[in-house]
């Protein structure tokens, strides 16, 4: 997965896809997938008690590219801006896999202006 970008205060939808270390494919059907956006290093908040947020869906139906979303909202990127770690996990009963940890980075907005400001 590529490292995500968003701007404080907006909303925003992630595309978060299911593959493989050689970029392919994984069918993850009927998987739970959480994941958490948090300011420090994975193996040193196992529990994320420092996450900023926290989500979770199941992959529902087989694609191509088993895949899901979760919409960001304005309290979840109304956080400081900074770099953050994003990183999840794949669960279907017994079995779990984890995804390697992008980087996740909200920016301040290009400009505070409102419409009928022009």
């Amino acid at each position: 997965m590529a490292d995500i970008t968003v701007f404080r205060g907006n909303t925003q939808r992630l595309l978060l896809k299911a593959k493989d270390s050689n970029g392919n494919a994984v069918d993850l059907t009927g998987y739970r997938v959480i994941f958490s956006i948090k300011p420090s290093i994975a193996g040193l908040d196992p529990l994320d008690a420092t996450a900023i947020i926290k989500g979770e869906f199941t992959i529902d139906q087989p694609t191509s590219i088993p895949q899901g979303y979760y919409d960001l909202t304005v309290p979840d990127t109304d956080n400081g801006c900074r770099s953050y770690l994003f990183d999840m996990k794949y669960f279907s009963g017994t079995q779990q896999v984890n995804s390697s940890s992008v980087k996740f980075e909200i920016l301040n907005p290009v400009t505070n202006r409102e419409a009928d400001d022009v």
